[in-house]
């Protein structure tokens, strides 16, 4: 399961087109500390166009969260707001990508922290 945490619907289903044909979950977050019901996430991602990232550290709030502490974090920016880029990798995002070419690298992200399983022989 992944979560997703944005207030842009647009961008979410087309997050979610990418997550379905891989056959992951994913489920859209209403804030930095949100639990949703259900099993705790493999992999969050954060958008970078929110307010308070300058507040608060939402990618440890994330990780409280879900129960995981090394939740893996990753997150998308406006091009124009590359200031983001750097605060984001200071609080522990793994990846911190451009909103242009995050949802062309989300399966190749989905492929690295959701492998496909290898049936037994």
């Amino acid at each position: 399961m992944v979560w997703v945490l944005t207030q842009d619907l647009f961008y979410y289903s087309k997050l979610n087109a990418v997550a379905e044909r891989r056959g992951v979950q994913i489920v859209r977050v209403a804030s930095y500390s949100a639990r949703p019901a259900g099993p705790p996430p493999g992999l969050a991602v954060l958008d970078l166009c929110l307010p308070l990232l300058d507040e608060i550290d939402p990618v440890a709030s994330m990780r409280e969260a879900s129960g995981r502490p090394t939740l893996p974090v990753v997150a998308y920016f406006s091009h124009v707001e590359s200031d983001k880029k750097r605060k984001a990798m200071e609080l522990g995002c793994g990846e911190v990508l451009p909103k242009s070419v995050f949802a062309d690298r989300f399966d190749e992200m989905l492929s690295r922290y959701f492998p496909p399983s290898v049936p037994a022989p």
